[in-house]
């Protein structure tokens, strides 16, 4: 804050960061869900039902975690021990998802894909919910909110533009090192835990 009880750019900065990291993880599992298709050999009725159930399951867990976290009263606040408790699980989770074993049966690899999924779902819902509740807390000024949400905004296309503009031509330049989807994400694991 500044002298005048008012948020700071380097705050709203920082707060941007936050969504971008999310956007990093939730956008590569968006945009490469035929992986499971093509790389894995998992129907495409398999994956449907897995993202259809999924959707339940976080539509449940999403007001499980939000009561939970009103809940919370700590020394730093209600959201961020969420995201400090969670950050590393809902990322490795989400590489999880892109590492099923290699010369395992179909059954497994769906085993793996869904489960990795609903953890994703789960360990997303925990930081991400959190995170966005953190911005009535941070101030009481309604300047600073919107201009809070303004930024949080922006880093989410950020991490949405890093995504659709680089996963593709990575692979390309890293064909010859990088043989699985899950290396990509390595790297995308690496950027989105801040």
């Amino acid at each position: 804050m500044n002298g005048k009880g008012r948020l700071n750019n380097k705050t709203k900065y920082s707060y941007m960061f936050g969504d971008l990291g999310c956007c990093l993880m939730n956008y590569m599992l968006i945009n490469y869900f035929m992986f499971y298709c093509t790389m894995l050999g998992i129907s495409i009725a398999a994956v449907g039902m897995i993202m259809f159930i999924a959707r339940i399951w976080d539509a449940i867990n999403d007001i499980g975690v939000g009561a939970l976290v009103d809940r919370t009263h700590t020394k730093v606040g209600k959201a961020r021990p969420w995201i400090k408790w969670f950050a590393l699980p809902c990322a490795l989770s989400c590489l999880m998802m892109f590492s099923a074993p290699a010369g395992a049966s179909n059954i497994v690899k769906v085993r793996w894909v869904a489960f990795g999924y609903f953890l994703f779902a789960l360990f997303y819902t925990t930081v991400n919910l959190p995170y966005g509740s953190m911005l009535p807390l941070m101030t009481k000024n309604s300047v600073d909110r919107a201009s809070l949400s303004s930024f949080r905004m922006i880093g989410a296309y950020i991490g949405i533009f890093i995504v659709n503009a680089t996963a593709l031509p990575m692979v390309a330049f890293f064909e010859q090192i990088f043989y699985t989807l899950c290396d990509r994400n390595c790297i995308f694991f690496v950027l989105s835990f801040n």
